[in-house]
């Protein structure tokens, strides 16, 4: 029986013996939940569209190993704890599959030899993360097509059941308390990335009712690294691919100036929830509360603060001030601030429209101002080591998470 207090490996090592086909392992969501789940009964089948299968089990075994190091508070000597363990990899095996090709790219053969396998759950992780205008017809292809593609698959595999990894920001852009339940395909959407994620829901809906397909949605928000470490956990997206723009021209704010102008509201607020977090309340909902048509917000119940964290950013970044705007008073003039809106262009819907999830999970979930502190400063001074230029020293410690379509 699965307890409040379970840690995530016990929560893990409860689970129920089941045979998973995954998409999206290698991925920084579906990764960090492969790492935890694998820990328990069960087989682990990952699709990969390598079409060699020793290059993308290496791959695979790099990236889960990345993500076992960020538990750990001193990576360069993981602990036995923390590492895949030889049971866990001896349940692990790879399948080929390409979510861009008509029935994934594979033959009648190897349908009827994942028919032998006896799948329970199919797991979607796998999604591009683009969000660009000039790029819809790709994001639009990857993440809808490729979802039908997928569950045409499933039919035919005769998986028991289809878990879909959508976004919490599928609701576009509506404000408000935003409810656990379909959105519409209308929108308004913010960018193609909102729009493809909130299609796919539909069709998933649509082709699982017909096909009498059990089916589940999750909706993350903004996922950061472990909490238990503030690391980046191997993302590199999200928050992170924000403050990664800002760090890129940090010389060129400083030399005019220090301050910087952004589009947002500094009295909204961000939902951000930390991997291990997601990865412990899904563990939980798959045993006890994953029923048919079920749809679940993965999200903060503790949100974070707009200007308290970008406070902290500038303070830790040593910018004089970051101030936000609203879109429609926002007026760039010089060619930095340009530079800026085009690099934080993404970002800015997230910072400017005011809205809740309603969710109910059965752990705590959020971020404290002091982890948001440590999250800024740990992937800072990564972002500093890897430039080989030292960071302002300073208390330590480190923060959510493009393309990834296996």
């Amino acid at each position: 029986m699965k307890k409040y207090s379970d840690s995530i490996t016990e929560l893990a090592q409860k689970a129920s013996s089941k045979t998973l086909l995954m998409t999206g392992a290698t991925g920084f969501l579906g990764g960090h939940f492969l790492y935890f789940r694998s820990q328990g009964p069960g087989r682990f089948l990952v699709m990969s569209r390598d079409t060699h299968p020793q290059q993308a089990e290496l791959r695979l075994r790099k990236n889960l190993e990345t993500f076992a190091a960020s538990y750990e508070t001193t990576p360069e000597t993981l602990s036995p704890k923390f590492r895949v363990s030889a049971d866990s990899w001896s349940r692990i095996s790879m399948v080929r599959g390409d979510l861009s090709k008509e029935n994934l790219g594979i033959s009648e053969a190897e349908i009827e030899e994942l028919q032998k396998k006896d799948i329970d759950e199919v797991w979607h992780f796998a999604a591009n993360l683009h969000f660009e205008d000039a790029k819809e017809a790709d994001i639009l292809r990857d993440n809808v097509e490729g979802t039908l593609k997928l569950l045409e698959v499933s039919k035919k595999i005769k998986a028991k059941k289809f878990i879909y990894v959508s976004t919490a920001y599928s609701a576009g852009r509506k404000g408000g308390l935003v409810d656990q339940t379909l959105h519409s395909n209308e929108g308004p959407f913010s960018n193609a990335y909102e729009k493809s994620k909130c299609w796919a829901e539909n069709h998933v809906v649509d082709f699982c009712t017909r096909e009498n397909l059990e089916y589940v949605i999750l909706r993350p928000s903004i996922v950061l690294g472990p909490l238990t470490t503030h690391s980046a956990g191997g993302s590199d997206s999200g928050i992170y691919g924000f403050v990664s723009s800002l760090h890129r021209i940090k010389d060129k704010i400083k030399n005019a100036g220090g301050r910087l102008t952004l589009i947002g509201d500094s009295k909204n607020s961000l939902n951000c929830i930390p991997v291990d977090q997601f990865v412990k309340n899904v563990l939980y909902l798959a045993e006890e509360q994953f029923t048919s048509g079920s749809i679940f917000h993965i999200t903060a119940q503790q949100e974070a603060h707009v200007g308290l964290w970008f406070n902290m950013l500038a303070k830790i970044m040593r910018l004089k001030e970051i101030r936000f705007v609203l879109p429609e008073l926002k007026v760039s003039h010089t060619p930095l601030e340009k530079m800026i809106d085009r690099a934080t262009l993404f970002y800015s819907s997230y910072l400017s429209h005011r809205r809740r999830f309603v969710t109910k999970l059965p752990f705590p979930t959020g971020v404290s101002s002091k982890d948001m502190e440590s999250y800024l400063r740990v992937y800072l001074r990564q972002l500093e080591s890897k430039a080989e230029v030292p960071l302002e020293s300073a208390p330590i410690q480190r923060p959510p998470s493009a393309l990834s379509l296996e």
